[in-house]
């Protein structure tokens, strides 16, 4: 038997990819899902025309926002992605922030949805080329449907797929393009390369789904499950024959014999051990779990892996002219325009931004800063509302701080993971800035630097790099397949073996490179 572990993006697309040539496979997986309560409000939404506030509030309640610190991203008013992983994983944590998941589907049930392919210059440390990763985007893209313009983006980054579709831009966003294509000759020069966002959303009525309502909750939770979320897949993937999934499970340990792999685990519910016995063993669990088991099955306390991290900060802008009754609109919110900044006087490698127009979390923000006063100040801050786009900017893992992650032997075996600063990162943050301000005149906005966010490493959710791929694997290094040194029946699927965090989106690469090692399998390499 082959075993995956885990149902994110790289466990969902590795099992699809082994499945799909014909091997059984069995997944274990935590599985946490979304408490019945919570699910009996959606399903009420999706059988409704009209929601109630008592449905709205029940979906927003938990969520929060934030300029000061990363807040957790709840879905449907639910913790359920990040529940008891601290009850199976002990972590200790300083200056780091990293939300490993139980939950079926992982971290996909509460992602953005951005999706964009990495370059090719920018793995050339990698021992596979972007040639060798372009079939398995196209293959991912089979089973993810995503929302994409071919446009001023298309020429860098394929699209991998005819079988897009188009979504509706904000007014926002639709006055920011206006601007940008103006002066598209202008901003080209000076290194700025944009375009619509994509996204892995079904914009249009599809396999029984309706269409995007526009509705803006996109956020807490999309009421119709439009979102892609792997756990879609997995759904799927439990109608073929030769899949089958084991939930409440959580893997602690792998050994391996010549002729197999003992995968040693623990029933989530009762604490009870139990063993698999199999022929390989596929890690798709995530950066931070997936080193626990590797470094615990190697008895390798106290040895530093560094995982690097691409370094997140949020920059809003103020636009030169708001948006009338921008709170009124009926918009996604989730990014609405990709750009890509190529200036070596900045940094080597390029610089990735997601711009965000108005959601109701602005708002909430506004209202928790002035309090009391907000009702006697509504009109001018709606009026400051319009105005605000707000920026994701990613750096290169090379120019971002990392993370030291040592195991310390107990009972249980902690992770301790402790920032390691580059002193690269705040200055080449203050140059992206001033650039934004320079060409001003183009973006017909300014960065509104007062709120400014500087996001801890982990906080982007783009990291890996802890067993990185290599030609020739070292101790606590992986081979094309995944393979940590020293272990021939143990493939990791997930991030963990990047050898560097590009700046664009992480999850369609770790999809399409976890498809590429369980289509590559062969039972007898």
């Amino acid at each position: 038997m082959i075993y995956v572990v885990g149902s994110g993006p790289a466990g969902v697309s590795c099992a699809y990819a082994l499945v799909h040539k014909g091997i059984e496979v069995t997944m274990l997986d935590a599985g946490i899902e979304l408490e019945p309560e919570a699910r009996a409000v959606v399903n009420k939404m999706q059988n409704s025309k009209h929601w109630d506030d008592s449905m709205l509030r029940k979906i927003k309640e938990r969520m929060q926002a934030s300029i000061e610190k990363k807040i957790v991203k709840y879905i449907y008013g639910s913790d359920y992605p990040y529940r008891e992983v601290d009850s199976h994983i002990s972590v200790k944590s300083n200056g780091v922030s990293c939300l490993p998941s139980f939950g079926k589907g992982g971290l996909s049930a509460v992602w953005g949805a951005a999706v964009m392919p990495y370059l090719g210059d920018e793995i050339g440390d990698w021992p596979i080329s972007i040639k060798d990763l372009a079939p398995h985007y196209s293959a991912v893209l089979k089973f993810m449907r995503i929302a994409a313009s071919k446009d001023g983006l298309s020429e860098l980054f394929p699209l991998y797929t005819e079988n897009y579709q188009a979504f509706r831009h904000s007014r926002q966003a639709s006055l920011l393009l206006k601007d940008l294509n103006k002066y598209k000759g202008q901003l080209n020069a000076e290194g700025f390369v944009f375009g619509s966002s994509r996204l892995a959303v079904q914009f249009d009525s599809y396999k029984k789904k309706p269409g995007c309502i526009y509705c803006g909750l996109c956020l807490y939770g999309c009421p119709y499950g439009l979102i892609y979320n792997s756990a879609f897949t997995l759904d799927e993937l439990k109608k073929n024959k030769n899949f089958h999934y084991i939930k409440d499970i959580v893997v602690k340990e792998i050994t391996e014999s010549k002729d197999g792999v003992r995968v040693i685990a623990q029933h989530r519910l009762n604490g009870k051990e139990i063993i698999y016995n199999g022929s390989r063993v596929f890690l798709g669990c995530n950066v931070i779990p997936t080193a626990k088991i590797i470094l615990e099955s190697m008895k390798a306390y106290d040895k530093e892996i560094i995982v690097k991290d691409s370094q997140l900060f949020i920059l809003p802008f103020l636009r030169y002219k708001g948006v009338s009754d921008v709170t009124q609109e009926k918009l996604h919110t989730l990014s609405q325009i990709f750009m890509e900044i190529f200036d070596k006087k900045l940094d080597q490698r390029s610089i990735h931004v997601q711009f965000f127009t108005h959601n109701d979390l602005y708002e909430a923000i506004l209202k928790r800063k002035f309090g009391l006063f907000y009702s006697s100040f509504k009109k001018p801050l709606e009026a400051f509302m319009s105005r605000i786009i707000r920026a994701q900017v990613y750096i290169h893992s090379d120019s971002s701080p990392s993370i030291s992650m040592k195991l310390k032997k107990g009972s249980p075996s902690r992770l301790i993971l402790d920032k390691k600063a580059n002193r690269h990162a705040n200055k080449l943050i203050k140059s992206i800035i001033k650039k934004f301000y320079n060409n001003k005149k183009y973006f017909r906005m300014v960065p509104f630097t007062p709120l400014l966010e500087i996001l801890k490493p982990g906080g982007s959710n783009h990291y890996g790099g802890s067993f990185p791929m290599r030609k020739n694997p070292k101790k606590f290094e992986s081979d094309v397949l995944g393979r940590p040194y020293g272990f021939k029946r143990t493939h990791i699927v997930d991030a963990s073996v990047f050898p560097s965090i590009p700046t664009q989106t992480i999850a369609f690469t770790v999809m399409a490179n976890a498809h590429r090692i369980g289509s590559t399998y062969n039972a007898k390499t």
